[in-house]
């Protein structure tokens, strides 16, 4: 393991995250800030990049799970859209603590895969940034209602929908192929022949694998409500509902002094 020092850098900023959400958290104001700078900065940075894409007609698009987290993490963010919160967090989260283990598993294959140490570097810092975001949504911002709990399995249904209807040539009929797109390795179980020969790949081990990623996305999901739930148990206790990141948020709170000023 030639770049194991990857490895530990990733995992340590990690560590770093996880510790300044819990001492950010009893600072809710500070927290919805920071996930809504991590926002704007992710939104800009991507948009700009693949914007890039397409003046260079280069048939790149937002199609893998983490693509499609850079915008829902963002533009729900950055708009402050409360009730659409938790598929923002999760979807960030997720990614982020995705990537960290992919690092972490095989540094070697994450290195080779850029061209350059400045695309790796960027790669690391965005995926870290969304699980910082991530967990900022969850522990510190505002507590989820359970009406809302719908929004996470409704994203991953609508993210699912959209890479099908990308393999079926619906959106982005230029793009030259999907054959590597791992979304849809997962979705398609072809994934598994990295483990074993595809004649081998009988119907019960497909079964067993949707099975187990259905298993493991509702755990994830149910896990990720939890810890919201658990961090902010004793909020009306102490008379705190939170604030909620994003622009909207801020441009009411600033009416409502103004109104309150004038009375």
């Amino acid at each position: 393991m030639t770049y194991w020092w990857v490895a530990f850098i990733v995992a340590l900023a990690c560590v770093l995250e996880v510790a300044a959400t819990y001492l950010l958290r009893k600072h809710r104001k500070i927290s919805a800030l920071i996930a809504t700078l991590i926002a704007a900065f992710v939104l800009i940075y991507k948009s700009v990049e693949y914007i890039e894409y397409l003046v260079t007609d280069s048939h790149v698009y937002p199609i893998e799970f983490s693509q499609i987290s850079y915008f829902c993490y963002s533009v729900i963010t950055l708009a402050g859209v409360k009730f659409m919160m938790p598929m923002a967090g999760y979807f960030a989260f997720a990614t982020g603590f995705g990537n960290m283990l992919a690092v972490l598993a095989s540094p070697d294959t994450m290195v080779a895969g850029f061209g350059s140490w400045f695309g790796l570097a960027i790669s690391l810092v965005i995926h870290n940034f969304l699980f910082f975001g991530g967990l900022l949504l969850c522990c510190n911002t505002v507590k989820f209602s359970k009406k809302t709990a719908w929004t996470i399995p409704a994203g991953i249904l609508l993210s699912i929908a959209f890479i099908l209807l990308v393999r079926a040539n619906i959106f982005y009929p230029d793009i030259p192929s999907t054959d590597n797109v791992v979304f849809l390795q997962i979705l398609d179980a072809s994934i598994l022949e990295y483990l074993m020969p595809a004649e081998k790949i009988t119907t019960g081990i497909r079964v067993a694998w949707y099975a187990g990623v259905s298993a493991l996305l509702a755990g994830t999901a149910t896990g990720y409500y939890a810890l919201n739930a658990a961090t902010h148990r004793n909020d009306a206790a102490r008379g705190d509902y939170g604030w909620c990141p994003g622009i909207l948020p801020v441009v009411l709170y600033f009416v409502r002094r103004e109104k309150q000023r004038k009375k």
